[in-house]
């Protein structure tokens, strides 16, 4: 899927300079270096860049850890290329620690898990080449950034962390040869603060999830801007044309930062590697400063003693706030919330007293996100959801994030409010059926306890016309169990005092003729979003669906693979001719003891068919169904954000 980035003239704006021609990344005209322990510079240039790079991958397997090395080695190749287009030898030093993985593809590097390299017009100079080496070890940061700094002084510093991320409570980095260690932002802020180095003027991460406050937090003391993406990114991650920026004499960090977004958005938007320009923004400290102190201010009722008034409230919302990092079927998986939507919800008229939105527009300073059309501003944070059984670790982790003690204290006693129980009598609850609706009667005591309600569109697996196996390995053969499969939920419902109807469909969404399953995921003003959890190149993966006035008949939003061991993937996937594709749905088995829970953390699916995708089968369409077929059923969610499911209406 990775399409080669090439270098566009979009930084003329910025900085002043324009390419004639679009550049190539090329390894044929740039000879390979081999050479150990080269000569350093003696010489302070005006910018060392610092690459802190683990090539490997969440994903298991050889095929998928080549895959990932080969996305790293690209990326530094197209640094190379950067260092010849622009001239930069003179003014720019490019060092990077590379580390993680044994598939580094290049000459230079063949045989090397570690190594330190330099990156010039010449090519890829090994320098160092390191002994068994951990990347999610803080010490090996520290050395990386004195080793860099001593023999590579310069006036400027800039430090780009190159891996997967895993938001606030996981950090950054995934080293695959020592069991997947990562970096914590405490290791992170212990790393840089044990550096020769007391700040950076630019710290950026070509990572997933760490564009959140609490990474700019961790990290403010040590640099002046930092640029990173609040959700996913393509694997193709940052076009490093922007390195050219920094040939102007001048130039300010600021404009740095601006042209590592527009070369990002610039890249993603003409080579269509996405459906969505992924998010990614820079931040400005400065101005984070004074949003902090506001923030630290709100924090300090958010943790008061009417907390349990801020929790109900949450709940109440939950269902009309978008995630940025969302995995698995019904789980949103890394719990990150867009920083402006928590906070108006919590307490709008805090927000406005404290003039957070000025600050915060000042604090991002740079970002793909078009403001005007989006509810979300750039910047995430973490806010946890209801599954407590994955909740307490993550709390665990998140206590040592380093960012605002009361914040910390309010979401861990909202994780507490979330593990009680609410009981609801839900036989009690009677309905009737027409033509294309079902009329439900809901107690007026229970409303009050309710916070958002659905209904889940159903087929019995004996009436499914099956002619491939299961996708997941937890079921054998799907013959050997009786249940139902999940098509589709939907949070239309009229509420009439007691009484509330459900429309039913007519037609479901379908991708070449097959129908998928669509779980809703929010709904807003703005739109609905459904989440699809696929079978896409044989990769369990997630498609995000837009349904707006906009886009009435839906739109493809982005397909993502599944979590994997806690991390999301730095990838994204366009759906293209020749592909394979096949629809997951959930599966509840009967007589299972839970079974009428849906949740899809045990990544229980069946595998619709399978299909070769051809020309015209990668665009959405809508399919009639036979409602003589499925069944329904209510789902009711408390203020706990617990589900409560009625019994199953034939």
């Amino acid at each position: 899927m990775r399409i080669e980035k090439i270098f566009i003239p979009v930084i003329a704006l910025a900085v002043g300079i324009a390419l004639k021609q679009p550049v190539q990344k090329s390894q044929e005209d740039i000879s390979f270096v081999t050479l150990e322990n080269v000569r350093k510079t003696e010489t302070r240039k005006n910018y060392t860049v610092m690459f802190y790079m683990i090539g490997s991958t969440v994903r298991q397997g050889e095929e998928n850890e080549k895959k990932y090395a080969k996305a790293a080695n690209d990326d530094l190749w197209e640094i190379v290329t950067a260092m010849k287009t622009f001239e930069l030898e003179e003014t720019v030093n490019a060092v990077a620690e590379i580390g993680g993985t044994n598939f580094w593809e290049d000459k230079a590097l063949k045989g090397v898990s570690n190594a330190r390299i330099a990156l010039n017009s010449r090519g890829i100079e090994v320098l160092e080449r390191m002994p068994d080496t951990n990347m999610g070890d803080s010490r090996t940061v520290t050395e990386f950034i004195n080793y860099a700094s001593e023999n590579y002084p310069a006036e400027h510093y800039l430090l780009i962390f190159w891996n997967h991320g895993g938001g606030p409570a996981k950090g950054f980095g995934y080293d695959m040869l020592h069991d997947g260690d990562n970096l914590t932002l405490k290791e992170l802020n212990q790393a840089i603060a044990e550096s020769n180095i007391g700040q950076f003027d630019l710290i950026g991460f070509d990572a997933c999830n760490m564009g959140n406050i609490e990474t700019v937090n961790a990290l403010a003391r040590y640099t002046a801007y930092m640029v990173a993406a609040p959700g996913c990114e393509d694997i193709s991650g940052w076009n490093y044309a922007w390195i050219g920026a920094l040939k102007k004499e001048g130039v300010s960090m600021d404009a740095i930062g601006e042209e590592i977004v527009n070369t990002y958005k610039d890249y993603n938007k003409r080579n269509k590697t996405t459906y969505e320009i992924p998010v990614l923004s820079c931040y400005s400290i400065a101005d984070y400063y004074r949003l902090y102190d506001s923030i630290a201010r709100l924090n300090e009722q958010l943790n008061g003693g009417e907390q349990e008034a801020f929790f109900e409230k949450i709940s109440k919302s939950k269902s009309h706030m978008k995630g940025y990092h969302k995995a698995n079927g019904l789980d949103r998986g890394m719990d990150l919330l867009d920083i402006a939507v928590l906070y108006k919800t919590l307490d709008a008229e805090g927000w406005e007293d404290y003039g957070l939105q000025e600050q915060l527009d000042k604090t991002i300073c740079h970002t793909t996100l078009d403001k005007d059309g989006s509810e979300n501003c750039g910047l995430g944070i973490y806010f946890p959801e209801y599954d407590y059984d994955s909740l307490v670790p993550t709390i665990n982790l998140y206590q040592d994030c380093l960012f605002d003690k009361n914040y910390i204290n309010f979401v861990t006693c909202y994780a507490r409010y979330l593990d009680s129980d609410l009981d609801l009598e839900l036989e009690e609850i009677q309905y009737e059926s027409a033509d294309r609706e079902i009329v439900f009667s809901v107690q007026k005591d229970w409303q009050d306890e309710i916070t958002s309600s659905y209904v889940m569109t159903l087929l019995s697996l004996e009436n499914m016309q099956l002619t491939d196996e299961i996708a997941s390995d937890s079921i054998a053969e799907y013959g050997r169990e009786q249940g139902h499969i999940l098509l589709a939920t939907d949070s239309g419902i009229l509420k009439d005092g007691e009484r509330w109807t459900a429309e039913l469909d007519k037609e479901y969404f379908s991708i070449a003729g097959e129908l998928i399953c669509t779980i809703e995921d929010c709904s807003s003003e703005s739109g609905t979003v459904f989440l699809c959890p696929i079978l896409y190149n044989n990769e369990i993966c997630e498609m995000a669906i837009e349904v707006s006035e906009q886009y009435p008949n839906g739109k493809i939003s982005s397909i993502i693979p599944a979590l994997q061991k806690g991390m999301p993937q730095k990838d994204m996937y366009v759906m293209e001719e020749g592909a394979t594709f096949a629809a997951l749905y959930p599966f509840c088995p009967i007589g299972d003891s839970e079974s009428k829970k849906w949740e899809t953390q045990n990544q229980r699916y069946i595998r619709g068919n399978k299909v070769v995708l051809a020309k015209g089968d990668t665009e959405l369409k809508w399919k009639s169904v036979e409602q003589n077929l499925y069944s329904y059923q209510l789902v009711l969610i408390d203020k706990k954000m617990r589900c409560h499911y009625t019994e199953i209406i034939d």
